[in-house]
């Protein structure tokens, strides 16, 4: 069976090479709609992109048909306009949901979590978790948004020395403050 899916892939290879070779530099129909590739994200966005005639990009699949394969283009969606964030802060995460959530907290408790949610990326983005303590920055986590609504989310380790007043700041790439959550660490 392998041999008869690499026998009919060597033809099509080779039907597909000749095709382009007597036919490069013209633009028909059919090698348009060969070449044409669109890619769809799951944000919804498109883009369309051609190959041109004389290009040929494959990859392998045992099918009678050779896809193109040509690399996605990332649309950055413009830093904090339009986001809308929501969250709040626990004791942990168990399948994708903020566990004990609080926004006061005991010496002991190990890791506070802060869960939020991003609305409206126009396409792939990131914002940071600024997690501060008494005012003064402890942590800084970099968190890529990929879709229209995106859930992430960061912790940060507390130590029993750490008492007193935290806040997480949620910013943009340009350090715009889009969200903030204050907490306490008490004894």
């Amino acid at each position: 069976m392998k041999k008869i899916v690499w026998i009919v892939l060597i033809i099509v290879l080779i039907f597909l090479g000749g095709y382009i070779f007597l036919n490069r530099g013209t633009k028909s129909d059919i090698t348009d709609e060969l070449f044409k590739i669109a890619e769809t994200d799951t944000t919804g966005v498109t883009t369309e992109d051609t190959v041109p005639a004389n290009t040929v990009t494959t990859s392998i699949v045992a099918t009678t048909t050779i896809p193109i394969v040509k690399e996605k283009k990332t649309i950055v969606a413009p830093v904090g306009q339009g986001l809308s964030i929501t969250g709040a802060l626990g004791t942990g995460v168990e399948g994708r949901v903020l566990v004990g959530e609080a926004s006061e907290f005991g010496k002991d408790v190990g890791r506070v979590y802060c869960v939020i949610t991003v609305t409206g990326a126009n396409g792939p983005t990131e914002v940071a978790h600024v997690w501060y303590f008494n005012d003064q920055e402890k942590a800084n986590t970099t968190l890529p948004i990929k879709y229209k609504k995106h859930r992430t989310w960061s912790y940060k380790t507390i130590h029993p020395q750490h008492v007193g007043n935290w806040r997480v700041d949620v910013i943009n790439r340009s350090g715009k403050v889009l969200k903030s959550f204050s907490f306490v660490i008490g004894e």
